[in-house]
């Protein structure tokens, strides 16, 4: 409910139109980064029927093109008898190639990171677990009214005694409804995050403040047969810093 008025409050502002990162719940992820010496705040509440979690990731710009990231949840495993767990630091690096440029070439990014075997109460993963993906991002008709995102990857999770390489993909649009509020679509399978192959969807919205201040909120699953991504929904906000130094 703390989360809910805290949505409420915001999106009852006056609108101030902005550009945008694809960010965390989603798991499509956007080809750009928090810029130099600017730091980055993504956290988030998300809940299914199987555990509620609280996510923090931190973003660092050492360099304009670089990114480092860190984080991980804690929460509530229903499906444990000790129902507390935590998992992380999950840690990850993203090299901007190329900035997108609107209505004509993509913009570029690749990212590599790992899930380290640590936590407790099934949130934790097995073993470490490398991950690194593609991230393309296209801008159409200008100030980011629409977004394209597109990415492809590989994480390597161990299963038993055996390492397994899956592929992940996800897309993702985003478009500018009215002033500062976006709708956001996407479709993934796979996350670099989690061991977990399955196929989701997810939608919501994207409010932004302004560059240093977004919210979102999304609600998807799991479609098709097989392993099924539990249905569920968070909120979440993004701080970003002016530059450090």
């Amino acid at each position: 409910m703390r989360w809910v008025l805290v949505h409420a409050l915001w999106l009852s502002v006056a609108f101030t139109p902005s550009s945008a990162l694809a960010i965390r719940p989603f798991v499509t992820d956007d080809a750009r980064v928090v810029g130099a010496r600017r730091a980055q705040l993504e956290t988030w509440l998300e809940g299914d029927s199987d555990s509620v979690q609280h996510w923090s990731l931190i973003a660092f710009g050492p360099l304009e093109p670089l990114e480092l990231t860190f984080g991980g949840p804690y929460g509530v495993n229903y499906k444990r008898r000790s129902r507390a767990a935590a998992a992380g630091p999950i840690v990850q690096a993203k090299y901007l190639l190329r900035q997108a440029d609107v209505n004509r070439w993509p913009g570029v990014a690749v990212a590599a990171g790992v899930v380290p075997p640590v936590g407790t109460g099934g949130f934790q993963s097995r073993d470490w677990d490398p991950f690194a993906y593609l991230a393309v991002r296209e801008s159409f008709l200008g100030d980011d009214r629409v977004l394209i995102h597109v990415n492809l990857g590989v994480v390597s999770p161990k299963e038993d005694s055996s390492r397994l390489t899956q592929l992940f993909w996800g897309v993702g649009t985003q478009v500018r409804l009215l002033g500062a509020l976006n709708g956001i679509v996407e479709i993934f399978r796979g996350d670099p995050y989690s061991d977990e192959d399955a196929i989701g969807v997810q939608f919501g919205y994207r409010y932004i403040l302004n560059d240093s201040v977004q919210f979102d909120g999304t609600m998807g699953g799991g479609i098709g047969q097989g392993r099924s991504v539990p249905f569920g929904g968070s909120a979440g906000i993004r701080l970003v810093s002016p530059e450090l130094w």
